[in-house]
């Protein structure tokens, strides 16, 4: 129940609700009038991008002098560190690329070694296995990779293609 002032005004308890009356408070509303305080007010701003539009960043700018070339600059250190990380995973990929092909290689070398060996001895069975294993396994490594590469691709020109 509503707590009685002293004066003609009334609050209730948390509500923020003020009541003022001419009369002692009573069940009886009639002489009653009610005041509601404003209505609180949320507002909320998309924008899509890495910078703010303008009338943000002069927004932050009347608040804090500088504070909108700092964002420049955190936006231009990020984009810097993107594409220098960008690179280096790319780099990264070539050389293990490069890698795998130059194991690749010297494992068959070594394999048809063993086989022109076993021939040498007169071990056909194992020259046989020797010469195919190894040509098969680069084989099925090569189609993989490539199937792959296109898997990615067409996934890629999908996303690009696709509306926001």
């Amino acid at each position: 129940m509503p707590k009685q002032e002293s004066d003609d005004v009334q609050e209730t308890a948390g509500s923020g609700q003020v009541v003022h009356q001419s009369q002692p408070f009573s069940a009886d509303r009639e002489n009653t009038t009610f005041v509601q305080p404003s209505s609180p007010r949320a507002e909320m701003a998309i924008y899509a991008g890495p910078l703010p539009p303008p009338a943000v960043l002069q927004g932050y700018e009347r608040i804090h002098p500088g504070a909108a070339a700092a964002i420049f600059d955190e936006f231009l250190a990020q984009s810097s560190h993107r594409r220098s990380m960008e690179a280096k995973v790319i780099d990264s990929d070539i050389r293990r690329e490069r890698w795998g092909m130059i194991a690749g290689i010297a494992v068959c070398l070594t394999a048809f070694g063993v086989a022109a060996f076993a021939t040498h001895l007169g071990h056909t069975a194992i020259a046989i296995a020797f010469g195919v294993v190894p040509v098969s396994g680069l084989v099925g490594v090569f189609l993989k990779t490539s199937h792959d590469r296109r898997l990615a691709m067409e996934a890629k020109q999908k996303q690009e293609n696709q509306p926001e």
